[in-house]
């Protein structure tokens, strides 16, 4: 089977994570990262001629996919988003794209029915994230590993605009009585090495 996998690949996460999986399932995969250049979709699956296309959530690929979905009817195309939140209409921007898909995965089984109400041309189904095992188990911590010993960490994207008061939690965190440390930022943790900081 042939995979177009469109997620964003340069944080080294939920992306790169789906691609060894569908390789390890014998899948022939091409990636489009759909945050640096979710332009390129379309052209990707014209050359590539995917069975499916597996994206993410990100808007850019909303109009790639309509025109998928209108010229390139052997291609199925499955969206996942891999975020949750009680009240789907924080994810109204994806609702055209996600309505056009063929399938949309969800993580919370609870948002299921408010998606499919929100896409009713589209099937919606949950899908939990997995592990990597490649990352994700258990590490002998090395002396090297003490720089991560802290009372309490954050690891990811402390600057982002997505979410809301994130900023105002880690301040307010920073200025409480214990040892709090970020990563994030220029210095990310990522794959083993985010596994051995949530260890410590």
């Amino acid at each position: 089977m042939k995979v177009l996998l469109a997620f964003p690949m340069l944080d080294k996460q939920t992306g790169c994570y789906l691609k060894h999986a569908f390789e390890t399932l014998d899948c022939e995969v091409e990636t489009v990262d759909a945050k640096t250049n979710p332009y390129d979709l379309f052209p990707a699956a014209q050359r590539f001629k995917p069975n499916l296309v597996f994206c993410s959530r990100t808007p850019g690929l909303t109009p790639n996919i309509l025109k998928i979905k209108s010229e390139l009817p052997d291609a199925s195309v499955a969206i996942y988003n891999v975020d949750s939140r009680t009240d789907v209409s924080e994810f109204s921007y994806m609702f055209e794209m996600a309505d056009a898909a063929d399938i949309l995965y969800v993580k919370p089984a609870g948002n299921v029915e408010a998606f499919q109400k929100a896409c009713p041309n589209t099937v919606v189904k949950e899908l939990q994230e997995g592990c990597d095992p490649r990352f994700h188990r258990k590490f002998e911590l090395t002396p090297e590993d003490e720089i991560y010993s802290c009372d309490c960490l954050f690891a990811g994207d402390f600057q982002s605009t997505v979410h809301e008061g994130r900023m105002e939690l880690l301040n307010h965190l920073l200025k409480q009585d214990f040892d709090f440390k970020i990563w994030g930022g220029e210095s990310y943790l990522l794959n083993e090495e985010h596994s051995r900081a949530c260890l410590k």
